[in-house]
């Protein structure tokens, strides 16, 4: 049983930074869907994170998570977009269960951060473009507490050491006002954490997700030359919506 606890305790930690760093993809199409005079566009992403399984051997760890960030873009050449990503993670539970043993974690809001840079790599007259996004995001969540089946264990000192790159491929067409997209995204993940647990100090080896490749799916809405709203889907790799919206200066 303890070394169930410390070890998904761990591994939960390591979970909410994973989360923290994967993000919506977005459309590939945006640097030429807004035709803003200066380059400049900001907006907002409220990303839903529904389930994330966690590669934690023999133990089944999943995660949920609500992500608010606001995203700076500036165009370069038309074709580019490069961006920063300011926010905050909230409302985010890591479940972890062994046998008939559920493990739930209080984990505090934390501010997040990215960068990132979107190509246009190809398109035609007839609207149909292609190209990739890739992105480096970042978080520092607490852990506070954990309870398993209804006993709760405080936390003291609990941090983690991560990085991540996600990298995506898609399609978009547009049809009007409107610019349908789908694709393929890779991502994965290089963390380790430690945390005191009643006086005593654990640490886990470098460890990575459990599903590193997804699909994706979403809709862009032009209402105008400046504005877009956009509604994306990510599965298999994690379950997850995502709705933004930005208006190019």
């Amino acid at each position: 049983m303890r070394k169930f606890i410390v070890t998904v305790l761990a591994f939960g930690i390591i979970g909410f930074c994973h989360r923290a760093d994967a993000a919506p993809v977005g459309n590939i199409a945006n640097p030429v869907l807004e035709k803003g005079e200066h380059g400049i566009k900001i907006g907002v992403d409220n990303d839903f994170v529904f389930k994330r399984e966690l590669d934690v051997p023999d133990e089944s760890v999943e995660l949920e998570a609500d992500f608010h960030s606001a995203k700076l873009s500036y165009t370069i050449a038309e074709k580019a977009d490069v961006y920063v990503l300011l926010g905050m993670m909230n409302n985010a539970l890591v479940s972890a269960t062994d046998g008939s043993t559920e493990v739930l974690y209080d984990v505090d809001s934390s501010f997040t951060w990215g960068v990132g840079a979107t190509l246009l790599a190809y398109e035609t007259e007839g609207g149909f473009r292609a190209g990739i996004d890739g992105k480096y995001r970042s978080a520092s969540p607490e852990v506070s507490k954990v309870t398993v089946d209804g006993t709760d264990y405080s936390l003291t000192d609990s941090e983690a050491e991560y990085s991540e790159w996600q990298v995506a491929f898609a399609v978009s067409q547009q049809m009007g006002k409107f610019a349908p997209y789908a694709g393929v995204k890779y991502s994965d993940i290089k963390t380790k954490a430690k945390a005191t647990v009643s006086g005593t100090l654990y640490e886990t080896e470098e460890r990575g997700s459990k599903n590193t490749v997804g699909p994706f799916v979403g809709l862009s809405f032009l209402p105008n030359e400046n504005i877009s709203l956009n509604v994306e889907g990510r599965f298999v790799d994690e379950e997850a919506v995502s709705v933004s919206l930005a208006y190019k200066f």
